[in-house]
């Protein structure tokens, strides 16, 4: 789908327009400014027999002109300046549309693909069990798969109904001492049980912090699955934490292409994902880091991105 938002070059046409018949304008009035000067000096000179007093009233009318053409000169300027702000605002405005246009084209598109490949996975896992008599193992085997299609149905569900309200709901917290290490450790057992062995967990067993464990789940779970989805199979994921000046720090660490600078904020924004999503192999809405960031906010904590050595991207969350 393309963006339909585009601004019209009628609207080009008719700034261009309105500035060069301003430009005519002004040129006229300064014509007219300068004509009206030399009619009222060839009138004084038909009154005035003083040459001195002639002199004076020459020297007042010039000084007349010279005000007049200065304030068509102020008064132009003001407008080329207030027109020349309000095409830019009008520009600026447009160009967002057309950026969210685009990430909302994205996230349809992404949103259909994820919905529509766990769907598919699980009808062909329950349609092979109603038609095959499987052995048990078999049969326990296709279960468990239709099981984790159905989670990342639902983690994704719960993203997408989650976005909705994570700005600015504070009222949403119930916050309680949590055990990170425990928090996070439950999470891998229960979401990500056929990715734990390349997930190497922090020891450090004895960080807690006020948190909303239910959200603080959702934030580590995003975290976890963008490692595991940018990163190649069987690198690993190294979950870290530690005590700093009255402070937790957690790092979520992997082995991917990395994100290049320039989209290292981008990446934290509704529905934005790196590169097009008509080519793009991996799986996503564009929602994960968003509601992630929101979510870390809402803990008055924060989370930034750094390069991981020799290649990869590090995810830091520091919790006051």
């Amino acid at each position: 789908m393309k963006s339909t938002a585009k601004i019209p070059w009628l609207f080009y046409a008719l700034v261009v327009y309105v500035v060069l018949q301003f430009l005519w304008w002004e040129v006229l009035l300064t014509k007219q400014t300068r004509q009206l000067a030399e009619e009222q000096k060839n009138i004084s000179a038909l009154h005035f027999t003083d040459k001195n007093l002639l002199e004076e009233n020459f020297k007042e009318i010039e000084r007349k002109k010279n005000h007049q053409l200065w304030m068509h000169v102020g008064e132009g300027t003001v407008f080329l300046i207030l027109l020349s702000l309000g095409v830019l605002k009008i520009y600026n405005t447009r160009k967002k549309e057309n950026e969210l246009i685009r990430l909302q084209n994205n996230f349809l598109l992404s949103v259909t693909h994820e919905l529509k490949s766990p769907l598919a996975s699980v009808k062909l896992q329950l349609q092979t069990m109603q038609k095959h008599k499987l052995d048990e193992t078999i049969q326990n085997n296709l279960v468990q798969k239709a099981l984790a299609d159905n989670e990342r149905l639902l983690r994704m569900i719960d993203n997408v109904l989650l976005a909705s309200k994570a700005e600015n709901e504070s009222s949403i917290l119930q916050l309680k001492k949590v055990n990170i290490t425990q928090t996070i450790n439950n999470l891998i057992e229960q979401s990500f049980s056929e990715h734990k062995q390349r997930i190497k967990l922090m020891n450090n067993s004895n960080l807690f912090i006020e948190a909303d464990e239910q959200l603080l789940s959702i934030i580590f779970s995003n975290l976890i699955e963008n490692a595991i989805k940018y990163s190649p199979e069987n690198t690993p994921i190294e979950i870290t934490g530690k005590q700093e000046n009255n402070k937790t720090v957690i790092s979520i660490a992997d082995s991917g292409a990395g994100i290049p600078d320039n989209e290292k904020e981008n990446v934290f924004t509704k529905f934005y994902r790196i590169g097009n999503e008509e080519t793009r192999s991996a799986k996503g809405t564009g929602l994960g880091l968003y509601i992630v960031k929101n979510l870390v906010a809402l803990h008055n904590a924060q989370i930034s991105i750094s390069d991981n050595k020799p290649k990869g991207t590090v995810f830091m969350l520091v919790f006051m």
